[in-house]
C-alpha cells in the first residue's frame, strides 16, 4: 500500500499513514475475512499496542483474543538498542550482529534476561488474570502486532506459539521493513503486511496517532473481548 512519485530523476516513496491503531486494525481486517467465524482460529496479540490491533481484528472477525509476552533485551547503556528478546518461559532470541558491535557474550546479558523473564511472565498474568490457561495447540494464530521493526519480539512470540503446537501461524502486522519481514516470513505459515519500507526508521512514523497503550487499557480490552 505505497505511491511512487518521481522527483529529480529518482523515485522515493510515499507511504500511507494509518489514523491510529484502530484505523490500522480495520484495514488488516479487511485481508483476513477467509478466517471469520472460523473455529479453529484465535487472534493472539503482542502488548501493549498489538492488543489494540488484536482486539480490532477479533471483534472484526469474531474470533477470541489472547496474548503472548515476550520481553525485549536491550544494552543498560543503550536502551533502545535491542539485543534480544526472551519468551515467557526463558527461551532467548539472540541479535548476533548487535552483540558483536558491542562485543558481548550471551553470559554478559544472563541477569537482564533473567529480570526479562519474569516481567514477561508478570505481564501475561497481569492482562490475562485468572483466566484459564491458553490454548494454542491446533490453532489457527493470527499473531499481531502494531509494527515490526529488528522483529526480534515477534521472533520470540512466534516461538512460544510452535511450542505450544499451534497448527498454523500468520503474522499480521500493519509495517514492518522488508529484511526483518523477510526473516519472520520463513518462520510462519504466511504473512499479511500492508506497508513494507526498505527506508524504515520507526513503527510510529507510519500512525498519524500513536500514543503510548496502558496497562490499564489492554486489561480492559482483554476483560472486554473475553467477557
Amino acid at each position: 500500500m505505497f505511491l511512487y512519485r518521481k522527483q529529480d530523476e529518482s523515485y522515493t516513496a510515499a507511504y500511507m499513514k494509518f489514523k491510529d491503531r484502530c484505523d490500522a486494525g480495520i484495514q488488516l481486517a479487511s485481508h483476513l475475512k477467509q478466517y471469520e467465524q472460523d473455529p479453529e482460529a484465535i487472534v493472539i496479540a503482542l502488548p501493549r499496542g498489538g492488543v489494540v490491533i488484536g482486539d480490532i481484528l477479533a471483534q472484526k472477525l469474531r474470533l477470541p483474543l489472547d496474548v503472548i509476552c515476550p520481553k525485549k533485551v536491550t544494552s543498560i547503556y543503550q536502551p533502545e538498542y535491542a539485543l534480544g528478546a526472551v519468551t515467557e518461559k526463558g527461551h532467548f532470541i539472540l541479535n548476533p550482529k548487535a552483540l558483536q558491535q558491542l562485543k558481548l557474550k550471551k553470559e554478559d546479558l544472563i541477569p537482564q534476561i533473567d529480570r526479562q523473564q519474569k516481567e514477561a511472565a508478570r505481564r501475561l498474568q497481569l492482562y490475562r488474570q485468572n483466566r484459564p490457561a491458553r490454548q494454542l495447540k491446533g490453532k489457527r494464530v493470527l499473531l499481531v502486532d502494531d509494527g515490526i521493526a529488528t522483529g526480534l519480539t515477534m521472533e520470540a512470540a512466534i516461538k512460544t506459539a510452535r511450542e505450544e503446537q499451534a497448527a498454523q501461524i500468520i503474522l499480521v502486522v500493519p509495517v514492518a521493513p522488508p529484511s526483518s519481514l523477510r526473516h519472520l516470513a520463513s518462520q510462519v505459515d504466511a504473512t499479511i503486511c500492508l506497508i513494507q519500507d526498505p527506508d524504515f526508521m520507526a513503527v510510529g512514523c507510519y500512525y498519524e496517532s500513536f500514543s503510548q497503550v496502558s496497562d490499564d487499557e489492554v486489561i480492559a480490552l482483554m476483560h472486554h473481548r473475553n467477557s
